[in-house]
């Protein structure tokens, strides 16, 4: 069995460079994925992963990003607060 199975996980940044791999790597360990990014959809992303345009600096952006049809559940839902209550204005990449 997969270690990931039965898990969610919501990956901010899943667009390109380490967020990227970790949703790769977390799709092969049989995880449900949601992702974002700043731009669209990547091609080669897995087809199962979830996608949602959204810049994790934008609170209100956040907020939509919580409410989409996608996976979730009590661990996306304590991300999404961390992201909330700390994420944004660190003005690295992310994408």
């Amino acid at each position: 069995m997969k270690r990931l199975h039965n898990k969610t996980a919501l990956v901010t940044g899943g667009r390109q460079g380490i967020g990227r791999a970790i949703v790769d790597k977390f799709v092969i360990e049989g995880a449900s994925v949601m992702t974002c990014g700043r731009g669209q959809r990547p091609r080669d992303l897995a087809e199962e992963v979830f996608w949602q345009t959204t810049n994790i600096a934008d609170r209100s952006e956040v907020c939509l990003l919580y409410t989409s049809p996608s996976p979730r559940d009590a661990t996306s839902h304590l991300v999404c607060r961390l992201l909330l209550e700390k994420g944004g204005g660190g003005g690295g990449g992310g994408g």
